[in-house]
Order: structure tokens, then C-alpha cells, then sequence
């Protein structure tokens, strides 16, 4: 419902957080005079959008009070009956944009739910607590701390605090657990929730206040390449028509890529051949017509398929997003199918009718529904295949593969999409979409094609043998006499087969002379091992020399790149090196860019492999090759981004508690001066220059002693990772360095914090807790050896004054009152007169030195209690 809500406003942009602090309060603690701070409380969600809300937007959230007032929970459906669905979650809604906010109290009667604050006039609310609104959105999305300066939130917050315990409107209470999931199901969803949207761009997603405190999203989901890219364009395009039926139709085709991150890495890239159409009155037929003028809906349609090969894919429907993934594909298509479908009213499914309801007793939403797939659905379907056949710049191949991918098996149909079927395969039938080697290579249709398909009775069809025959047969003999070869498996070849080395001559020299393309997934290239075994591998394997004029990659590397099913070859026989391609696009040469190109591919179990076998010898050899090269060798190779991904979960690099960690684990790498105490989170070692290098290309990022100090006393103020005896050493490393760290302000603000200075009775105190020595006045005023730093601390006072040690500047009139008032205590309790005349001699010097003392309410108190002291003494 969010999502729809800033897609309907057109956002490009839309944060969502968990705001997972623990602020709560009860109903009964909340303050009558305070009412609306439970608005504040968190756990909380927060939605954020970059556009603002419209008087339409404002006027129809507020319409919710027509129903809310019933406090029936079983009228909020789990899939949006609108806005309402949020009180799933919260009692307390709150919408703030521009220059209003809006909060919601369904135990309200109508025409009271709905409570309006204009944000320049914040402070003026009656019972408005301005501490809790702060401290709920101050520092939310960088976009709160204007709220007061400009009386004004620079784009919608939706915040819901979390309901923690069941209420009237509804007995479901949402844990840290429950909400987890929720974010969870969003992620799963996210990397297709932007295929078919019309303006949004990227969605993050913050899972604790933390994360978006540090401005770093746990998960974010965008659009690659937005502003280069044709996408921009052909959505804003879209988003121009949509609102009313054209006279022409409008369609759009484009190539969109979707990327998903995860603590900023990129976990997921998914591009896809999409194509929106929305059918105009003159190719509508006059059914739909009338259907889209009397429901108000728009013969909106959109089709996606996966640019490349997704073995898990399973075609969904959209109505602008994903209906709820239920694991079964409801259109059993190789394709996701979109439309502005009429819904059921848990938003769950598309309407239908009964199996035995007559044509003119079924809704019109399902004759919409039914007209949409079989009318203007096939139109897009047909225009995917078109715009692959007549656009994609890829070889014919390739795009035959795209097609063949694309065409949907009419048998295995859901039904109701099985009139989309028909209806694509008509237009299909006189168009070339399919692909033959033959007379040099063209697209010709199914009527001009010959398929290979006899009937029971032997009756044969005698033809020239093709070199897809020859290939063919090939294939047929090496399954029939080594096996079949599966991808990435390699295939024994024996020294007795049948299929010896003359025989293997024989099929480098049908590839050579001349020259033909050799499938991928032939097992013809020889690997013959030191110790007599031979094996046959397929080009489509990664392959790498080991040696070769031009270098060499060391013994450790090759064990590393084996474990990770990549092939390394220890030399070619001359028939194979013969085939130009062979060097150029097959097989790597043994160098940097060579070995960033096999890794590219590399998938997650190989990675898993390395990770628990490999040696730590080989890992410090690989690590060494490639650190060996600059940043600028590394980032100028073409194969660098995909390989990098890679490189950044392998566990290649050294870590403090003598183990290996990815780049994806820990990016942080240690300074090199040592500290007296152990670091309080996981880091990077990097023992040499070049594994500092190669950490550093991959992202990892160099502490500074200043930063290694931050979190530090960070641990030291606010955890219990470090022990008292750790806190004394950082201190005097602290106090010892204090020349290089004073510069810093975020540490000086934090040291002044910590408790680390002896006072007289040898109790840790705050350096503002304590006064200078130095000033005899204060020392014979004050006469506690707890408000002043112990002798040990003589040689640190400066550096003490620098971190908020007091001085007499720094005297308070209520600390000169609490003087005075011990001082006449002190003398009611018969202390020795002689150090209370001292201490009463400087207290009079005091308010006579500052006589603005006099002023501050110091004056009726302190000068009745002195004089009573002076009597006592006989002053």
C-alpha cells in the first residue's frame, strides 16, 4: 500500500525503517496534558517518500474515518482495503508532509479522528510534547532537523508505532520478530516490485535506527544505469499517457536492469526485456471500450522476461506490483504478465467467475479481466518477441535462445491465461521468429520451417547431412562411448577409447577448416594431468592457461582457482591452439586479466568451497598475485566489477584474531600503530602492502588512529566490552598522544564523558566534575578532596582544563550556596573553627571577587548564613 501510495505521487524515492529503540509508554503514563506523545513511541515503522502530499492526498486520508470508527478489525484485509490496512500494525498513525501533519485516533468519532497541526506552529499545540516528536523524527532521512527551521518536511513520512500490546481495534501485537518478517518478505519481493512501476527508482530499506543513523541502508533495490539509459525516457513516456484511453496505442520497449544491495555490496543484478502497452480506441474493440469507460479502468499491459537464463524463474502477475508470491506460478508462463487487472478484495488473486456462471450473468470486472488477456495482453507478449528478433543487439543465436525462453507451452497453461496463448500464437504464425544456420543464417517463420518430426510407421526423411547433423552425431558418439557431459563436470577420456587422439584431431580440424562455431557444451578440449590422467572439457567451462609465454600463475593459485571449479590447463596440444578463437575467447591467458575473467563467473558453492578448503598458503599466494598489481591495473581491466563481487566474499584476508575474512564480512582495515587494548569489533590485518592494496580496490576501508579511538571510547561510554583496567591504559595512551588527538572534536567530546580522572578519594570522575587545584581560593572554598583530581593527576591538568576540568570562571552560584549552607552546618556540628574561618574567609574573598554571585539568587541565603558563621566565631 506504501509503495503504491509514493508511486501514485510520483517518487522516484522511497526509505523505509525500522525504528527498532525502545521508547514505550503505557496509557496510563502518558500525561493528560501531553495526549498525542504516544504518536512518538517507538518500536516504530517509518515510510519515507521524496514528493509531497496533494489537498487530494490530504482530503482522501482523511475520508478513513467513515470506517475506522467502527473499530472492526476484520474489515482491514491483510493486502490493503487502502490506507486502513496500516492499522494492522499501529493505533496511532501519523502523516506528516510539507507543511502539515496529520495523526489518526480511530477511538475518535468521525468527525474528530483526523487531527491537523500546521508544523510552523508546532510549539502553540496544546499537550504537544515537542521533546518526544523530536526525538521520534529529528533525525529521520537527514530531512527531520528542518522541520523546526523551515516549518516544513521536505517530502511524506508515514511513522506507525508498533502495537506491543492487544487494544480494542485489534488484538495483534507486533514483536521485533514479527516485524523482522514482514521486512524480510519485502526484501524477497523488492528485486521485481520495480519492473512494471512508473516512477519509483530505488527503495531502502534501514532494519534498525543504527543504520540509518549512519546513513547506510541494510538493503536497497534500484534501477542500474537510470540516467544513461533509454528506461528514464520510455517511463516518464508511459507515466504521460496513463490517465485517460488514447486514440492510437502506446507502447514501450526497453532493456531494465535491477540491482539489489545488501550493507552496501551488491548481492543481486537481474536485467529484463519489458514492454508496456496501453491499448488505444481504434485498435480496442468496442467491448473494452465500453468496459474501460463504465469501471473506469485502462487497458493497461505489461510483459517481462528475464534477459538471461533464471533457472528458479517463475512468471507471476502484477497489477503495477507483485500480488502476493504464493510459490505455484498462477499463469504457469515464462513470463511476468501485468495489468490494471480488477482485483479480488484481499488483493490476493485476479476476479473470476464460476466455472458455471453464463456470459451474461458474470460482473463486468470479470469480463475486464477476461478481455485484457485475451485482447491486449497477447499485443505485448507479441511485440517482446518482435522487439528481441528486430532489436536486441546480441548475436542470432542469442536472441533465438531469448525467444525459444519466451514462448509459452499452451497445455500447461493456467486457463485462464490460455486465451492469451492462442491469440500469441496467431500472430506468431506468418512471423519469422525463428532461426536457421541455413544459406547463411536468417529468420523465417513456421510456415517457410522444416522440423525433424516422423511418425510411427518408419517412414523417413532423407536430407544432405548439415553441420548440425555432424555436431549432432559427434555428441551421440562421445555419450556413447565416455558418458555424458554435464556443464562444469569434466569427462574422463581414457588412453584405450575408441575416441583417441586421432580421432579428437580430427574434430579440431572440422572446426578449423574452415571455420565454424563450436558449441559450448561439446566436451573436445583436452586436459592431459602430469600424472597421465586426460580429461575433455567444454568451452562453456572457465579455462585458464597455467603457463604461457607471456607468464605464469604459481602453484598455490592454481589450487585456488581449482576450488572454485575453474580449469586450469597445464598446455595445449598445437590442433586445438590452431582455431583462433581458442586464445582469444575461450581460454585465459595465465595474467591479471585472465584470472579476474575466470573468477567472474565463479558461483556461490564454488565460493563456499574455497572458503572451507583452500590452505591458508594458497590464499596468501593468491592474495599476493593480485595484490601485486596497482589499483589502477586492477580497475582498468573490463572484467573488474564482476570480479570483484567475488573477491569481496572470499576469505582472503589476514584478520586480528589470526583467521581469513572477506571484504563482505569486516571492510574495515587496522591502523598500523598498536594500541593498548584489543579492538572492539572484527578487523582486517592486511600484513603486507599488497593485500592493503588489494583490500582497498575492493572497498575495505583504512582506520585512522582518531577513528580506532572513536569506537573506543564509543565501547568504553556505552558497552561493557572493555574492563577498568582497559579503560585506565586507553586513557593515559589518550592523555600520553593528547598533542595529536586534540584536534579532533568528536573525541574530545567523547573523553570529556568518560570517567577516568582520580579524585581524592582515588573515585574515577569526569574531568567537568572536577575543579583546578591550582586556584588556592577554590581549594580553601570548597575543602573536598572529591571535587578535585588526586596529586597523581598534577602532571595531566592542563590537558584536564582542555577536556572541561572547572576553573573558578567556571563557579556556579549553586555550588557558592551549597558552600555557604556546609559551612553553616558544619559550625552547628562543633568542626573545627579554625579550618571553617579558613573556608568561610574564602567564600567572602569569593563573592567579593564576583559579586554577580550577589545577584543570582546567592545573596539572602549566602550573607545570612556567613554572618550567622561570623558570630559563631566571634568575627
Amino acid at each position: 500500500e506504501l509503495i503504491q501510495n509514493a508511486e501514485d505521487a510520483s517518487a522516484s524515492e522511497m526509505k523505509i525503517l525500522y525504528d527498532n529503540r525502545q521508547r514505550l509508554l503505557s496509557q496510563i503514563s502518558i500525561p493528560k496534558s501531553a495526549p498525542y506523545t504516544k504518536y512518538f513511541q517507538s518500536p516504530a515503522l517509518c515510510v519515507y517518500n521524496n514528493e509531497y502530499f496533494t489537498k487530494k492526498d490530504w482530503d482522501g486520508i482523511k475520508q478513513i474515518g467513515q470506517s475506522v470508527k467502527e473499530l472492526d478489525p476484520s474489515k482491514v484485509g491483510r493486502f490493503g482495503l487502502g490506507f486502513k490496512s496500516v492499522f494492522h500494525i499501529t493505533d496511532f498513525p501519523m502523516v506528516m508532509s510539507g507543511e502539515q501533519m496529520l495523526i489518526i485516533d480511530p477511538y475518535r468519532d468521525e468527525a474528530k479522528c483526523c487531527i491537523v497541526f500546521d508544523l510552523k506552529k508546532l510549539s502553540k499545540y496544546k499537550g504537544f510534547n515537542m521533546t518526544a516528536f523530536m526525538e521520534a523524527v529529528g533525525d529521520l532521512f537527514g530531512k527531520g532537523n528542518t522541520i523546526l527551521q523551515k516549518g516544513c518536511f521536505e517530502g511524506t513520512l508515514f511513522r506507525f508505532p508498533l502495537r506491543h500490546t492487544g487494544t480494542n481495534l485489534s488484538r495483534a501485537v507486533y514483536s521485533d520478530d514479527k516485524i523482522k518478517n514482514l521486512l524480510s518478505v519485502f526484501q524477497q519481493e523488492a528485486s521485481v516490485s520495480l519492473i512494471f512501476l512508473k516512477t519509483l527508482e530505488e527503495m531502502h530499506l534501514f532494519t534498525g535506527w543504527d543504520s540509518m543513523r549512519r546513513g547506510k541502508p541494510d538493503f536497497l533495490v534500484k534501477i542500474s544505469g537510470y540516467e544513461e539509459c533509454d528506461v528514464k525516457k520510455a517511463r516518464k513516456e508511459m507515466l504521460s499517457t496513463v490517465g485517460h484511453l488514447p486514440e492510437r496505442p502506446i507502447e514501450r520497449r526497453f532493456v531494465l536492469t535491477i540491482e539489489c544491495f545488501e550493507e552496501g555490496f551488491l548481492k543481486k543484478q537481474q536485467s529484463w526485456i519489458v514492454v508496456n502497452r496501453l491499448e488505444g480506441r481504434s485498435d480496442a474493440s468496442r467491448n473494452l471500450v465500453e468496459l474501460s469507460d463504465a469501471l473506469h479502468y485502462l487497458p493497461y499491459v505489461g510483459v517481462a522476461l528475464p534477459y538471461n537464463l533464471v533457472d528458479s524463474f517463475v512468471g507471476h502477475i502484477f497489477c503495477f506490483l507483485p500480488l502476493p508470491m504464493q510459490g505455484l506460478s498462477m499463469t504457469n508462463l515464462p513470463v511476468h504478465v501485468h495489468g490494471q487487472f480488477a482485483l479480488s478484495q484481499n488483493r490476493q488473486h485476479l476476479k473470476w467467475a464460476d466455472v458455471l456462471t453464463h456470459e451474461k450473468y458474470k460482473e463486468k470486472t470479470v469480463k475486464w479481466n477476461e478481455c485484457l488477456i485475451s485482447e491486449t495482453l497477447p499485443k505485448a507478449y507479441f511485440s517482446l518477441i518482435h522487439f528481441i528478433v528486430q532489436q536486441m543487439q546480441v548475436s542470432a543465436t542469442e536472441q533465438f535462445s531469448m525467444i525459444a525462453r519466451s514462448l509459452p507451452d499452451l497445455q500447461s497453461t493456467n486457463d485462464h491465461f490460455k486465451a492469451c496463448v492462442k491469440h500469441l500464437f496467431d500472430k506468431l504464425s506468418s512471423f519469422p521468429f525463428l532461426w536457421t544456420t541455413n544459406n547463411g543464417g536468417r529468420w523465417i517463420s513456421c510456415q517457410e520451417a522444416v522440423f525433424p518430426i516422423f511418425d510411427d510407421f518408419g517412414i523417413y526423411q532423407l536430407a544432405e547431412i548439415q553441420e548440425v547433423d555432424i555436431i549432432s552425431l559427434m555428441r551421440q558418439s562421445i555419450t556413447s562411448k565416455l558418458g555424458e557431459s554435464r556443464h562444469g563436470i569434466q569427462l574422463a577420456w581414457p588412453r584405450n577409447s575408441q575416441l583417441d587422439e586421432n580421432w579428437l584431431k580430427s574434430v579440431w580440424k572440422f572446426f578449423t577448416h574452415p571455420l565454424r562455431n563450436i558449441p559450448k557444451d561439446l566436451p573436445i578440449l583436452p586436459q592431459i594431468i602430469v600424472n597421465g590422467e586426460r580429461y575433455l572439457h567444454t568451452i562453456g567451462e572457465p579455462l585458464i592457461l597455467q603457463e604461457h609465454n607471456r607468464g605464469n600463475i604459481s602453484a598455490g593459485v592454481v589450487r585456488c582457482l581449482k576450488s572454485m571449479a575453474i580449469v586450469v590447463l597445464p598446455k595445449l596440444p598445437v590442433y586445438v591452439t590452431n582455431h583462433p578463437h581458442v586464445m582469444k575467447s575461450w581460454i585465459e591467458l595465465p595474467n591479471l586479466d585472465g584470472v579476474l575473467k575466470v573468477l567472474a563467473d565463479v558461483n556461490d558453492r564454488s565460493i563456499s568451497n574455497f572458503n572451507d578448503k583452500v590452505q591458508r598458503r594458497d590464499r596468501e599466494e593468491l592474495v599476493s598475485f593480485l595484490g601485486s598489481h596497482s589499483s589502477s591495473s586492477l580497475t582498468r581491466s573490463s572484467h573488474w566489477n564482476r570480479a570483484k563481487n567475488v573477491l569481496q566474499r572470499l576469505n582472503i584476508f589476514h584478520s586480528d584474531n589470526n583467521s581469513f575474512l572477506s571484504i563482505n564480512e569486516e571492510c574495515r582495515i587496522s591502523q598500523v600503530e598498536s594500541l593498548p587494548v584489543p579492538l572492539p569489533f572484527r578487523c582486517l590485518t592486511c600484513n603486507t602492502g599488497g593485500e592493503r592494496n588489494l583490500a582497498k580496490s575492493l572497498g575495505a576501508q583504512q582506520m585512522e588512529l582518531n577513528d580506532t579511538m572513536e569506537y573506543i571510547f564509543e565501547e568504553l561510554l556505552y558497552d561493557s566490552f572493555y574492563n577498568d583496567v582497559n579503560n585506565t591504559n586507553v586513557m593515559k595512551y589518550f592523555m600520553k598522544k593528547f598533542h595529536q588527538f586534540k584536534h579532533s572534536e568528536k573525541l574530545m567530546s567523547l573523553a570529556m564523558e568518560i570517567s577516568f580522572v582520580l579524585d581524592g578519594n582515588c573515585q574515577s570522575r569526569r574531568p567537568c566534575d572536577l575543579f583546578d587545584p591550582r586556584n588556592k581560593l577554590l581549594l580553601q572554598m570548597l575543602n573536598d578532596c572529591r571535587k578535585f583530581p588526586h596529586s597523581k593527576e598534577n602532571e595531566n591538568l592542563d590537558i584536564l582544563t582542555k577536556l572541561g576540568m572547572k576553573t573558578f570562571g567556571s563557579l556556579s552560584s549553586g555550588e557558592v550556596l551549597e558552600t555557604a549552607l556546609d559551612i553553616h552546618r558544619r559550625s552547628l556540628q562543633g568542626y573545627n573553627h579554625r579550618d571553617l574561618l579558613s573556608q568561610t574567609t574564602a567564600l567572602i574573598k569569593c563573592l567579593v571577587s564576583d559579586q554577580t554571585f550577589l545577584q543570582n539568587g546567592v545573596k539572602v541565603h549566602a550573607c545570612g548564613i556567613i554572618l550567622l558563621s561570623c558570630r559563631s566565631y566571634h568575627l
